[in-house]
């Protein structure tokens, strides 16, 4: 959650669970994970973050520890706003 001066979405897939979304928000670069904020060299500090992500239900708890953690933040400091694409899920269930 793994996730914008690069404001495009970032894919990133939880080892542990499984969960996959595509992410967007300030947590990205606070979190610094993704090379291009290295090579800019910009740092962003907050005591909190926020992302937006698009899959296909809520992160887990754990996907959401791990980015605050990645951020240098509190979990209870992490703002997650997940979407769910009605479109997607349709599709989903008419393959399945």
């Amino acid at each position: 959650m793994v996730v914008i001066v690069r404001m495009k979405l970032s894919a990133k897939t939880d080892e542990a669970t499984g969960f996959f979304a595509l992410g967007s928000g300030p947590a990205r670069a606070l979190s610094r994970v993704e090379d291009l904020y290295k090579e800019l060299g910009y740092v962003d500090h907050h005591d909190a973050g926020a992302l937006v992500i698009e899959g296909d239900n809520a992160p887990p708890s754990s996907v959401a520890r791990n980015v605050a953690t990645a951020c240098g933040i509190a979990p209870a400091k992490l703002t997650v706003l997940y979407y769910v694409d009605v479109r997607d899920a349709l599709v989903k269930a008419l393959v399945d």
